[in-house]
């Protein structure tokens, strides 16, 4: 069983000030009923956000409840789903802490965060090893999605969870990101959490982000280029990707995920414990 995680106070204040305050805030949100912004909260999760697998792109509207923005949507999934993919996350990367700390101590290290939400991931790295100069990029097809991240990671820059050199970008393709645009002799880490979750994922997509991919571990100066690769313990998920584990080139039977519980505070001043079971892995994509 692992131990008990928690984040840091930095943290702790970056999700109260982008997340929990604009939720309790809302004109429409009545906590002792159960509703967030204007919807019962078991709505909320089944059918707004879908669990996570939500279209973030567009609005949500019912005939009783109203009409949901894209951005009222990211939210209400920052508030409902971040803990427990942070958390995972953290986990993951506690598990890989000295792979990762030769990573972010690289020349101008990047990471790549591909289905980024609102940065989840790269705001667990950031915790994970606080106050380190390195440059992220996340991508998300979400307008909103994105929005958020860039909120969220301005704000670990502003409470010194990322360094004060550490560059932040977001696009919309992992296509806007290939190996012209970056050092080429930066260490490069990319981040699948979740990822492979999606629905939206198909055998073309599949073969183009492994393209991608080759394309931009393949470069003579780059010196180690890592991937973390995180999910649910959810069968099609993991079927997606032992066949990309195939397409860039690794042996899916030579190494396999871990399996792992997330024991996680939910408060830091109560005594509530969240749980969840993910698996994890970090294969070397090159160099190392």
């Amino acid at each position: 069983m692992s131990d008990l995680l928690y984040w840091s106070d930095g943290m702790e204040s970056v999700f109260r000030d982008q997340v929990v305050l604009p939720v309790s805030n809302h004109p429409n949100t009545e906590f002792s009923e159960n509703i967030l912004l204007g919807y019962p909260f078991d709505l909320v999760r089944e059918v707004v956000i879908a669990k996570g697998l939500a279209d973030f792109s567009t609005v949500h509207s019912h005939a009783t409840y109203g009409t949901l923005s894209a951005e009222d949507k990211v939210l209400l999934y920052s508030f409902i789903n971040f803990k427990k993919h942070f958390y995972a996350c953290r986990l993951t990367y506690d598990t890989y802490r000295s792979e990762l700390a030769g990573w972010c101590e690289g020349e101008a290290p990047l990471a790549i965060d591909l289905g980024c939400g609102p940065g989840t991931a790269g705001l667990a790295l950031c915790d994970a090893f606080p106050g380190r100069n390195w440059n992220y990029v996340g991508v998300d097809t979400a307008t909103a999605m994105r929005h958020k991240a860039d909120q969220m990671l301005h704000a670990a820059q502003a409470a010194e969870l990322f360094g004060p050199k550490g560059t932040i970008r977001l696009c919309e393709s992992w296509e806007e990101c290939g190996p012209e645009t970056f050092h080429s002799s930066a260490s490069l880490l990319i981040i699948c959490s979740y990822l492979f979750a999606s629905a939206s994922l198909n055998t073309a997509i599949l073969r183009g982000l492994a393209d991608w991919l080759r394309s931009v571990c393949h470069v003579a100066e780059r010196p180690v280029a890592l991937l973390v690769y995180l999910n649910s313990t959810n069968p099609y998920a993991n079927m997606n990707y032992e066949y990309f584990k195939t397409l860039v080139g690794l042996d899916p039977q030579a190494h396999q995920p871990t399996r792992s519980e997330v024991r996680f505070q939910k408060n830091r001043s109560g005594r509530a414990v969240g749980s969840d079971e993910c698996l994890h892995e970090l294969p070397i994509l090159e160099g190392g």
